[in-house]
């Protein structure tokens, strides 16, 4: 089906926002092409999330132009996530009407669920979702460093772990990357993960990929002095020649020279090697006050 006409402009008074539906999927295809150089994960998800709930778009003139998932994590998160604007329309305040909407929808959830927690996640240098979220209330809570590498040719099958323990969580205390997705350390968070992402094992360590597309692999255990003996496994899930990233607590940050020597690189210039994942967080309570 031909993409409706796209608005030349936004009116605030044509703006309206809803909850997704199939008819959606070739709009919120045009979002996703002005996202990340094409490159957005949304087109893999959209499907399944029109299916689950709070799966919220906003649209002028009949033209989905911007979206936003609320997602219940275990340990009373609701996640925050998949806040997109259609490209040639940012910096004219969209996000912020998108936000007042996941807002309002996550309050009328957290009436219903007492002692929950507002929560996502975001680049670090994201200025515009960082400034907005201050203001309402979010704290950061927590950050991680996440590095890409373009694949190598090199592939090697490891060991599946289908019943991890808690022991995952070793080098993670508080929250534990699944994509960009942070869980909190619980029993529950343990259960969430052996459904939605895969654990593996070399003879050296333990990782866990997980996230939308399956493109980012967290390190479970202290970085193997050899780490480049590692690389073909986890080549292995993603096909060769094909990009993945890692993803680490601050803890392992002295690796990261030794990581830059094997190709891994920040998406942006970093000098201070700061964390590029930023967790944050919000009792939901406070923002019900």
């Amino acid at each position: 089906m031909k993409n409706k006409p796209f608005p030349p402009d936004f009116d605030i008074n044509s703006f309206n926002t809803r909850l997704a539906k199939e008819s959606d999927i070739p709009d919120l295809v045009s979002i996703a092409k002005t996202i990340w150089d094409g490159g957005d994960y949304l087109p893999k998800v959209m499907r399944e999330w029109i299916n689950e709930p709070w799966f919220i778009v906003g649209e002028q003139a009949g033209r989905v132009i911007a979206c936003i998932k609320l997602t219940l994590l275990p340990a009373g998160s609701l996640w925050f996530e998949g806040m997109r604007v259609h490209g040639s329309l940012q910096g004219r305040g969209i996000g912020k009407l998108m936000n007042c909407a996941a807002m309002e929808t996550a309050a009328q959830i957290a009436k219903q669920r007492p002692g929950l927690n507002f929560e996502f996640s975001t680049y670090f240098l994201n200025q515009e979702t960082l400034h907005l979220t201050s203001r309402m209330g979010f704290k950061q809570v927590e950050g991680f460093h996440t590095m890409d590498k373009f694949g190598t040719w090199l592939m090697q099958e490891p060991e599946l772990i289908t019943d991890p323990d808690m022991d995952i969580f070793d080098l993670y205390p508080s929250y534990l990357p699944v994509g960009w997705r942070a869980v909190r350390k619980s029993e529950e968070a343990l259960a969430y993960i052996r459904e939605h992402a895969r654990v593996f094992a070399t003879p050296k360590a333990r990782y866990l990929i997980g996230g939308h597309g399956s493109g980012d692999v967290t390190i479970l255990d202290p970085i193997p002095g050899d780490f480049k003996s590692e690389l073909p496994y986890l080549q292995h899930f993603f096909g060769r020649k094909r990009k993945y990233s890692i993803i680490f607590p601050r803890s392992m940050a002295s690796h990261i020279p030794k990581l830059e020597k094997l190709g891994f690189r920040f998406w942006d210039n970093n000098p201070e090697a700061k964390e590029e994942m930023l967790v944050f967080s919000m009792p939901a309570a406070t923002a019900l006050s």
